[in-house]
C-alpha cells in the first residue's frame, strides 16, 4: 500500500511539472500573412489583442516595437518578422512572415506604324505630313496613364496607345495595375517632326523651278513628261504644269498646278474666242458663237486672279479695274477644248 501511494505521489508531481511547462492557450498570428510591398510604399503587420507585444526582425527584437502593429517599408523587403505576445503572464511567438516587394522595369514605349527617319544629330524622328506614328506604353504600366507633349498634358490621352499626327516632344507616365499609386514616367522624350513634302513651282526667265528635293518628275496637264526629272523644266507649250518630288526623308509630294502661257496669242483652230478690246477698266471678249464654259484670268506667274463661268454667251466683259498694270493671260475652257490669249492692261 505504501508503494502504491508513493508511486501515485511521484506521478502527480510529474504531471504538475508538465502542466507548468505547457504552451499558452493562444497562438498569435500576423496579417497579412504574405505581405508584398509596392515600391516607395508601406504596409502594416497586425496581430490579435493581447496584454503586451514585442516584434522581432529575424531573431532580433526591434527596439520600441511593442504595439499591436508594426509598419514595414522598402528597407524591410526580404526580411522575416514575428511577434511575441503575452496574455495573463503567458508569452507565445507567432509564425514568421516574409516581407516581399514588387520590382518593375523602367517605363518603355514601343513605336510602330509610320516610323519615318531618325535623325541622330537632333534625336528626332522625321515623318511626312499625313503619316501616323503609334506609341504604346509597355506593360506592366497600364493604370493612371497620361501622355504629354512639350511638358503639357494631352487632354484625353489616357490610354496605353497614343497616335502621333503632329510635331512635338512626347513622353508618358503610368503605373502598374498591382501598384496604381506607383507613378513612373518615361525617362526621355520622343521628339517628332512632320515635314510637308509639297513642292512649290516658281517661274524664272521662262524656266519652271521646283523647291529642293532628292528626285523630281514633271507633268503637263496631268501626264508625266518623259525625261523631265530635273529640278527645273523649260516649258515649250502652254498648259498646267505640276511636279512630283521625293525629299531626303522619303516623303512624296505633288505641287499645285502652275498655269504656264507662252508669249504671244494662242488660239485653237476652231477660233473659240477673240479679244475685241482691252482697257484699264475691263477686257471685252467676243465669241463667234454662243459659248458655255469657264474663263480664267492669270498673271505672268501662273496665279489665277479671276474665274468666271458663262452660259450660252456671245459677249463677256471682265472687270480688271482692281488689277495692276501689266500682262495677263486669259484661258477659255469648255467641252470643245482650251484656248489661251495674252492681253495687256495699260
Amino acid at each position: 500500500m505504501k508503494i502504491f501511494l508513493t508511486t501515485l505521489i511521484i506521478i502527480t508531481g510529474i504531471l504538475t511539472c508538465l502542466n507548468g511547462l505547457a504552451q499558452c492557450s493562444f497562438t498569435p498570428t500576423i496579417t497579412p500573412s504574405q505581405p508584398i510591398l509596392c515600391p516607395e510604399s508601406t504596409d502594416t503587420l497586425m496581430t490579435q489583442m493581447y496584454d503586451s507585444y514585442q516584434w522581432y526582425k529575424g531573431n532580433n527584437p526591434i527596439p520600441g516595437a511593442t504595439n499591436q502593429f508594426y509598419i514595414v517599408d522598402g528597407n524591410d523587403v526580404v526580411e522575416e518578422f514575428k511577434v511575441a505576445a503575452t496574455l495573463d503572464g503567458c508569452t507565445e511567438f507567432s509564425d514568421a512572415v516574409l516581407v516581399d516587394g514588387y520590382v518593375f522595369l523602367l517605363p518603355y514605349v514601343i513605336q510602330s506604324g509610320d516610323m519615318g527617319v531618325f535623325d541622330p544629330d537632333t534625336y528626332t524622328t522625321i515623318l511626312c505630313t499625313g503619316d501616323t506614328l503609334k506609341l504604346e506604353l509597355g506593360l506592366p504600366y497600364s493604370e493612371n496613364i497620361q501622355w504629354y507633349d512639350d511638358g503639357s498634358e494631352i487632354q484625353g490621352a489616357n490610354n496605353q496607345i497614343y497616335y502621333v499626327t503632329e510635331s512635338g516632344s512626347y513622353y508618358v507616365c503610368g503605373a502598374p495595375e498591382v501598384c496604381p499609386d506607383y507613378l513612373q514616367c518615361l525617362g526621355v522624350t520622343i521628339d517628332v517632326q512632320f515635314v510637308d513634302p509639297t513642292p512649290v513651282i516658281t517661274l524664272n526667265n521662262d524656266e519652271l523651278i521646283a523647291t529642293e528635293a532628292d528626285s523630281y518628275q514633271w507633268y503637263l496637264n496631268g501626264d508625266a513628261i518623259s525625261g523631265a526629272t530635273d529640278p527645273t523644266y523649260i516649258p515649250v507649250i502652254s498648259g498646267s504644269y505640276t511636279v512630283m518630288t521625293v525629299n531626303q526623308y522619303g516623303c512624296e509630294g505633288i505641287s499645285e498646278p502652275f498655269e504656264y502661257f507662252t508669249t504671244g496669242v494662242e488660239t485653237s483652230s476652231n477660233n473659240m474666242f477673240y479679244i475685241s478690246g482691252s482697257t484699264h477698266e475691263q477686257i471685252s471678249i467676243t465669241f463667234p458663237q454662243p459659248f458655255s464654259g469657264t474663263l480664267t484670268l492669270f498673271d505672268l506667274s501662273g496665279r489665277a486672279l479671276m474665274n468666271k463661268k458663262t452660259d450660252n454667251k456671245i459677249y463677256v466683259s471682265l472687270d480688271v479695274s482692281a488689277m495692276p498694270v501689266g500682262i495677263f493671260f486669259i484661258k477659255m475652257e469648255n467641252s470643245k477644248g482650251v484656248s489661251v490669249a495674252k492681253c495687256i492692261k495699260n
